[in-house]
């Protein structure tokens, strides 16, 4: 069991929940099972995340605005010690280029395709 605060490493995350150890959001049968995010790439994780260019990439971030159900979310702490927050949501969503504009100027990604502002359940 998952427990708020805690930290845990990918293989046991993709142990206790599938999907793949590299994924950003790791996915099995074709539904995103937890979100798994760095905050250089995601500075305001969990609240927003900002989903980079690549097929995969956008692939499944549309499948997580899609599921109506919260997941399990990990913020990265350190080589292999991922911290459980709690389960979030997608609460809203966009693709409008100049809030992307925004967060592209402030992290310096400019491969930044949507930002997903999450809810915790």
């Amino acid at each position: 069991m998952l427990k708020t605060g805690n930290q845990y490493s990918r293989r046991y995350i993709h142990e206790l929940l599938g999907g793949g150890i590299q994924n950003y959001l790791p996915h099995k049968k074709g539904q995103v099972v937890c979100g798994c995010f760095r905050k250089d790439l995601n500075p305001f994780a969990p609240d927003i995340i900002l989903p980079g260019n690549g097929l995969e990439i956008m692939k499944w971030a549309k499948v997580f605005r899609e599921q109506t159900y919260p997941i399990p979310i990990f913020i990265k702490q350190q080589s292999n010690a991922w911290e459980y927050v709690g389960k979030y949501k997608v609460k809203s969503w966009t693709k409008d280029l100049a809030v992307i504009a925004k967060y592209a100027e402030y992290t310096g990604r400019n491969t930044i395709t949507s930002v997903l502002s999450l809810k915790k359940e």
